[in-house]
């Protein structure tokens, strides 16, 4: 029912924009959800480098009806704080219990332990990275390009090039 209408892949998405041919899923959607989701990775959350929007979305998944969003928003902060003052989840223990580092309040720990330590993860295995070359001093650039590796497999999964 989608204007113009387009066949049905039945299967994942190969890039993130393919969102668009989703139903509901206007420009202004696309533009705010794009910064926080990938089609690739192992679909866990990388808790040393994931966005606050993103950490406080799956607290809010996973919190009971009794906590309140502001808990939900005040745990991804603090995880955000922790992470510029240097702080890092190093083990998987640091996954499971929360480290005391993070200073968080009753409600706030018993969110964090709420969620799945089987969902998060600490290390990434797929990088975005995007690369710009000039030809000389002076000339437009010659070309952009914007690829994504996965480092389990040795192999850029995706790689596109811009004028």
């Amino acid at each position: 029912s989608q204007s113009p209408p387009y066949r049905c892949a039945n299967g994942r998405m190969r890039n993130i924009s393919e969102l668009r041919m989703v139903k509901g899923v206007d420009r202004a959607l696309y533009a705010r959800l794009a910064p926080y989701v990938t089609v690739y990775g192992t679909g866990h959350v990388n808790m040393n480098c994931a966005p606050e929007p993103v950490i406080a979305a799956l607290a809010q998944a996973h919190a009971s009806h009794e906590i309140d969003v502001d808990v939900c928003e005040s745990l991804a902060e603090k995880i955000g704080e922790f992470r510029r003052g240097g702080g890092a989840f190093r083990t998987d223990d640091d996954i499971r219990d929360a480290p005391e580092e993070l200073g968080l309040t009753g409600d706030e720990r018993g969110l964090f332990n709420d969620i799945p330590a089987s969902g998060l993860d600490r290390m990434s295995t797929v990088f975005r990275g995007i690369s710009f070359a000039v030809a000389g001093e002076g000339e437009r650039p010659g070309i952009a390009v914007e690829f994504v590796f996965d480092k389990r497999s040795g192999t850029f999964v995706s790689w596109r090039e811009f004028r």
